[in-house]
Parts: C-alpha cells; structure tokens; sequence
C-alpha cells in the first residue's frame, strides 16, 4: 500500500478496515503431516544432480586451493620483504657503529692532554677512566665492524633462499 508521505494513520486506517472485510489475517499455513515432511510440492521429489553437484565440490576445491595459494604467497612475499628490512637495518646499525668508532677516537685525542679538573661537567671522572671505557668501545666496536661480513653473508644468504622460494612458489602455483 502506498500513501502520502507522513499519512500513516491513513494506511493504517485502510489496513484495518480491508482487514475487518475480510479472513485473510486468520489463515495459517497448512501442517505437514507425519507421511509427507515436505508441504510444498515444487520441492517434492528435487534431489540434487550428481553431475552438478560434483562441478560444485569442483568449484569450492578450487576456491579454496586459490585461497591457499594466496596465503603462501602473502607469507613468502613477508619473508622476502622482512629478509629486505633485515639487511637495511644491518648497514644503518654498521654505519652508526662506524661513525662512533670515529667520535671515540676524536675524543680520545682530546683527552690524553686533560687533567681531572678539566672534565668539570662530568662528576666524579677522571680522563683516564674516560680514555679506557672509550678504547673498550672501540674495541667492542671493531668487534663488531670485524664480523659484519659474516653476518652480511648470512643475511644475504637468508634474502637469496626467501627470494628463490617465491620464484619456485610463483613458476608452480597455478595463476
């Protein structure tokens, strides 16, 4: 029923007087009996093609097979992409390492020539203890300089085996 906009009243007005003429609200759907479980009689007797619901079972192994396939790719994609991460970070935290190495020795050049009252903004130490923590630095720092290229090995070695397993990944997977 269509009316006037904001003439609800009105429609329900119409409403109730088609209802008061006639038995329409009072009818209820009929019971399934005990022998017949299924009242409609279009669905009587359907049963399901066995062809098509073999193309279904079809369609849904390769939906979610593309579903599996997508995962693995997202997950290879990550590892290749975290390998990536990881070799950036090794060159920053080697550069950092490098350029402190070099603060430490321009400090230390500064330091032999003080005397304990010189280092008035640091309390309680003498440029001695600074001169021997800087060259304990230094050599944790050349420590670290000195394996870089093993680890660098490594973390290429990591991006080459994460980068070769998406390619085999991508070649075999179906597109």
């Amino acid at each position: 029923m269509l009316g006037k906009s904001l003439d609800e009243a009105r429609i329900f007005q119409i409403a109730h007087a088609y209802e008061q003429s006639t038995d329409w609200h009072k009818a209820r759907p009929k019971q399934p009996t005990s022998d017949n479980k299924n009242p409609n009689p279009k669905l009587m007797n359907k049963t399901i093609d066995p062809e098509v619901a073999a193309q279904h079972a079809e369609i849904d192994r390769k939906a979610q097979v593309a579903r599996e396939n997508q995962l693995r790719l997202a997950q290879l994609t990550k590892a290749v992409t975290a390998c990536e991460a990881e070799l950036v970070e090794f060159e920053s935290k080697k550069s950092f390492l490098q350029s402190r190495k070099q603060q430490l020795q321009d400090q230390l050049l500064s330091l032999w020539p003080k005397q304990a009252s010189d280092l008035s903004l640091q309390v309680n130490t003498s440029p001695l203890q600074c001169i021997v923590e800087s060259h304990g630095t230094i050599a944790a720092i050349d420590a670290a300089i000195a394996a870089a290229p093993r680890v660098k090995q490594y973390l290429d070695e990591q991006l080459r085996v994460a980068k070769q397993k998406l390619d085999e990944f991508s070649k075999r997977a179906p597109k």
